[in-house]
């Protein structure tokens, strides 16, 4: 079994020149890795967490409480800006590193869409996650080594965007021209194919 984890980064809100901190891009991008890893790849991203942010590894109850913690994109680009700290600069930079190693070494693979959003434009925010995920999917069934069968793991939002993006890809695979074949249905929504080919985690 091969899982593909999908998550953005950005919103759809319109960009606009009053606020400065807006992100310009939005992001949603899968990444496949082998199931049969997944207790080693586990293992190591959380060592390399801990070690460029020990203070992670001493929260919660046990070792592998650290992976509740989330290190945000905006930490991490904060190590790259002018009045960065040595120290900022380098967990930056060796998590990067760290985080691109890690998935070269198990041979995992990046899939997804990016758009720039344009002043004053209004973005369909379920539009382009629709298209992103279908891309995705495709992208990913299309990669998939011989004899495997693959699943996508997808972020949780809110129910009626899981629905809606849920129905998006149930229409495809079941439609008169098949797509995503290769894909396996996780049977978890509530309703004939509400889930389908994903498994929405919080």
């Amino acid at each position: 079994m091969q899982l593909c984890y999908v998550d953005e980064s950005g919103t759809a809100e319109r960009l606009t020149e009053a606020d400065r901190d807006q992100q310009p891009v939005v992001v949603i991008a899968g990444i496949s890795l082998p199931e049969r890893k997944l207790t080693k790849i586990t293992h190591e991203w959380i060592e390399l967490k801990a070690t460029f942010y020990p203070s992670i590894a001493q929260s919660g109850h046990g070792w592998l409480d650290a992976i509740l913690q989330d290190i945000k994109g905006a930490k991490i680009r904060a190590g790259f800006r002018a009045k960065a700290s040595v120290r900022q600069k380098k967990n930056s930079v060796g998590l990067l590193d760290g985080i691109l190693r890690l998935l070269e070494r198990y041979d995992a693979k990046i899939m997804g869409r990016i758009w720039m959003k344009r002043l004053g434009v209004e973005n369909q925010d379920m539009s382009m996650h629709g298209a992103a995920l279908q891309h995705i999917c495709g992208a990913f069934d299309a990669g998939l080594p011989a004899g495997e069968r693959g699943m996508v793991v997808v972020d949780s939002q809110t129910y009626q965007h899981n629905h809606k993006l849920a129905h998006s890809m149930f229409t495809q695979r079941f439609g008169r021209d098949p797509k995503h074949c290769g894909l396996a249905n996780s049977r978890k929504g509530r309703g004939p194919g509400e889930d389908w080919a994903w498994r929405a985690t919080g």
